[in-house]
């Protein structure tokens, strides 16, 4: 996702194109969530389903409204 729609309150997948790097926050791939802090600097932000946990990275990440535009295979990564 461009880090240009990275915001409060918008709807994403997270971590869709590659695993990330700690084990224990792959338990969150693929799922639909909604951006609760932005870090512009580094193309970071926290999210909503990890109760704001980790930092994840937004070029790793889709808008949930996009998620029409994807393949059955794409598609079937969301949770």
């Amino acid at each position: 996702m461009d880090a240009s729609y990275a915001e409060v309150g918008t709807e994403v997948v997270i971590c869709f194109y590659r695993p990330p790097h700690h084990d224990v926050n792959q338990k969150y791939c693929g799922r639909r969530t909604v951006i609760t802090e932005v870090r512009h600097f580094s193309s970071q932000c926290r999210v909503a389903v990890d109760d704001g946990y980790w930092w994840w990275s937004i070029s790793n990440m889709i808008l949930a409204s996009d998620i029409d535009l994807l393949s059955p295979e794409q598609r079937s990564r969301i949770r």
